[in-house]
């Protein structure tokens, strides 16, 4: 019986032990299983940190980007703006020269208007005609100031052309139906011949008329005629010049 006794109370030992043992690693797995957990509540905590700061330090970027466009962008407002100042300030300049140089221009069409009528009467409609025009110009406002200056300027160049050039044209004898040949020195002399070549005429400026050239300096003109023409070639000519005072 002794031995029964010691044999439970063995077996209830053992079993004590072994629900102890279960116990424990019932514990033991619970709170691995808690740790588990509790680390994926961490990591996915870790990775949400992670994900904010990624958020964060775009979103810091963007904005300092913004921050560089916006200052870039006034630096560019302020240039545009001190461009229109300046450009205003052009166009104040360029309205106040406008208004000093159409003045001007005018006097100066009037004094070529002038000179034409004292000048030699050659090529009258063509003359007359160039300084309408140049009267038209001045009077249009969308014709920029340039221009209007330029085409003033180069009517006074071909007036300036007419007195260094030898000039030839066949037309009509002023105030008649007569065709004739004329020739023309720059503003030094001026004749006409008549087309059977046997006759010539100067215009004398200090009357407003034309004289005969005696029939042996004809054939001076005739040769003038040719040179100017290019059907000759250049040579001193004794061609009369004292009509034309």
């Amino acid at each position: 019986m002794a031995a029964g006794l010691v044999a439970l109370i063995l077996g209830s030992a053992a079993q004590a032990q072994q629900n102890t043992l279960d116990r424990s690693q019932q514990i033991s797995r619970e709170t691995t299983r808690e740790a588990r957990v509790s680390q994926d509540r961490i990591d996915r905590l870790s990775d949400e940190a992670r994900a904010l700061l990624e958020k964060y330090r775009a979103q810091l970027w963007k904005a300092q980007q913004l921050q560089l466009y916006v200052r870039q962008l006034e630096a560019t407002i302020d240039q545009q703006i001190e461009r229109k100042e300046l450009l205003a300030e052009q166009l104040e300049r360029l309205e106040r020269t406008r208004e000093e140089l159409i003045p001007m221009l005018v006097r100066m069409v009037d004094g070529l208007e002038q000179f034409v009528e004292l000048d030699m009467p050659f090529l009258p409609q063509e003359r007359a005609e160039r300084i309408e025009r140049l009267r038209r110009t001045l009077s249009d406002p969308e014709v920029p100031v340039s221009e209007q200056y330029r085409r003033v300027f180069e009517a006074y160049q071909v007036e300036a052309d007419y007195g260094r050039r030898l000039e030839a044209w066949r037309g009509p004898l002023s105030g008649g139906s007569q065709i004739v040949d004329y020739l023309r020195i720059g503003r030094m002399a001026w004749y006409y011949l008549s087309l059977d070549g046997q006759s010539a005429w100067q215009y004398n400026r200090g009357q407003a008329r034309w004289d005969a050239v005696p029939s042996g300096q004809v054939s001076a003109i005739r040769k003038g005629l040719r040179v100017a023409s290019e059907q000759a070639a250049p040579e001193l000519l004794p061609l009369p010049v004292g009509g034309a005072s």
